[in-house]
């Protein structure tokens, strides 16, 4: 884990649960600084602390458009840990507000730790994430819950779905591929997904450039990252059966 500001998101991988990271690194921009008080260069593992909150009560106080933001862990007046939030709006007095947050002991840490990918993968930078989050909206509105993606070793890319009348595809070809992080054996990988694990996130960064590697895991799981100078996401989604 990245020195920095970590969100976390967690839920079984099995029957199409998902892992979720966004990372704001210590390098990053978005912030004007981080102070970190109390680092221990001789043992990393002691310089983080875990804590959960309840995501609703974060965006809620979060206005849209641009502002200015500070976060910092504290305490309250009864003396329970809380995330104390700054908010300035750029025509706007400062707003500050207390998240309530539970400290995670370190016994539990492990529970959020990055599942571990010892299969063998495919790895394929994935078209725009306008293009995949238009197909998917159609494919929704079609009442289809299951999005399949099949990748192949050649750059091409296959995103269908059943329906009640028959089946829907785009295909994709050219695309790149990253054979010094492929270690898959096989031709084509493939791995379906429920849409409403994956929606959410092309949409999000639709009107952006960014770019999304995929790994597939066949009939596993599949992993999307996305790096900027900002941020790291990974986005990992468990496989589900017809």
């Amino acid at each position: 884990m990245s020195i920095g500001l970590n969100f976390i998101s967690i839920s079984g991988l099995h029957d199409g649960g998902a892992w979720f990271n966004l990372c704001v690194p210590y390098s990053s921009q978005l912030f004007r600084k981080f102070d970190m008080v109390g680092m221990n260069p001789r043992n990393p593992e002691q310089n983080f602390i875990f804590f959960e909150l309840e995501i609703d009560s974060l965006v809620r106080i979060l206005p849209g458009g641009h502002c200015y933001l500070k976060l910092k862990l504290s305490k309250s007046q009864s003396d329970e840990p809380i995330l104390s939030v700054e908010v300035r709006n750029p025509e706007a007095d400062i707003v500050s507000h207390q998240i309530p947050i539970t400290i995670v002991l370190s016994k539990y840490w492990n529970t959020y730790a990055r599942p571990t990918i010892k299969l063998r993968k495919m790895c394929i930078s994935m078209p725009p994430p306008k293009a995949i989050a238009r197909f998917i909206h159609a494919f929704r509105n079609m009442n289809a819950r299951v999005v399949k993606f099949t990748a192949s070793v050649s750059g091409d890319l296959r995103i269908s779905t059943k329906i009640d009348h028959g089946e829907i595809d785009a295909s994709f070809s050219d695309l790149q591929t990253s054979p010094s992080e492929t270690d898959s054996q096989e031709e084509t990988a493939n791995v379906q997904l429920m849409i409403r694990n994956i929606q959410s996130l092309f949409q999000s960064f639709a009107h952006t450039r960014s770019r999304v590697k995929m790994n597939i895991i066949s009939n596993r799981m599949a992993e999307f990252n996305i790096h900027n100078e900002d941020c790291v996401l990974s986005f990992i989604v468990g496989n589900v059966s017809d």
